[in-house]
């Protein structure tokens, strides 16, 4: 389960702590583009190990409030390692062109769940923010799990529970202010996507970022025109559910540089060796 720990309002934005199944993970909600630049100039300082690499993944999330034929994004979620980001796109006047950058970088490796309008949502919003591809959905990537929920996902793939509640999910979320609960449905959504994403690309590094891999037997192309996936985005493949390791005692670090190391363990090496 998640929860918000700790709140500190600043001048332009607030600092949360979201505990998620014991690890506590650092949330920064903000309209400011002074800010949003700040938190995507460090994070690629932070993670300048997998920037250098072309490994760098993040997790995504986009929220917005149901109502009308097609409701604008209100937020947007990004998540590398514990420091997180919700951009509150309804309530911003511009955004830096850093985050048009970051979120257009080829060598950058978004991941999330459900999130086939995410790159849509995203470009016809009223900041039209472009993506080099559509970001990753994990669910293609496990198999046995293309229709499963996030709870489902996160407890098979990393061995604790969430609860996602649907309530959440249909709330206001173009609030200047946002509740405990929608900062800590969003943390979650964007956090454990990047957690699962990053265990993946860590050992199969071209699997979701090149439409050409090479791969071994161990994973499987599938139809991807029959799902209604893009395959010039991205070639969509799947991997048993029981290589994959709990990696949510692995990732605890504010960097991912320093994470790294920690990923070289023996439960990560069963990814790579599966």
């Amino acid at each position: 389960m998640a929860s918000v720990i700790y709140r500190e309002h600043r001048f332009n934005h607030v600092v949360y702590t979201v505990d998620l199944a014991g690890t506590y993970i650092t949330v920064t909600v903000t309209a400011s583009a002074s800010v949003i630049k700040r938190w995507i100039s460090s994070t690629l300082y932070f993670s300048r190990h997998f920037v250098y690499l072309q490994r760098l993944v993040v997790g995504l999330g986009v929220q917005w409030t149901p109502g009308g034929s097609d409701p604008p994004p209100d937020t947007l979620q990004l998540c590398v390692g514990r420091r997180c980001l919700i951009v509150q796109l309804r309530q911003a006047d511009g955004v830096p062109e850093s985050l048009r950058t970051f979120l257009n970088d080829p060598s950058h490796t978004f991941v999330g769940f459900w999130n086939y309008s995410d790159r849509k949502k995203l470009k016809y919003s009223e900041h039209e923010l472009e993506m080099r591809r559509d970001p990753v959905d994990l669910r293609r990537c496990i198999e046995n799990l293309t229709q499963a929920s996030v709870e489902e996902i996160v407890e098979k793939c990393l061995g604790y529970r969430v609860l996602q509640r649907r309530e959440i999910s249909m709330s206001a979320w173009y609030h200047e202010c946002l509740s405990n609960d929608q900062v800590a449905y969003a943390t979650v959504d964007a956090h454990c996507a990047f957690l699962i994403g990053y265990s993946i690309v860590l050992c199969q590094p071209c699997l979701l970022l090149f439409d050409i891999v090479d791969g071994g037997s161990d994973f499987s192309c599938r139809d991807s025109e029959s799902d209604g996936v893009d395959c010039a985005s991205h070639v969509v493949f799947t991997l048993s559910v029981d290589s994959i390791p709990h990696v949510n005692s692995t990732l605890h670090s504010d960097s991912v540089s320093s994470a790294d190391s920690a990923l070289h363990s023996d439960s990560v090496s069963r990814l790579c060796s599966a």
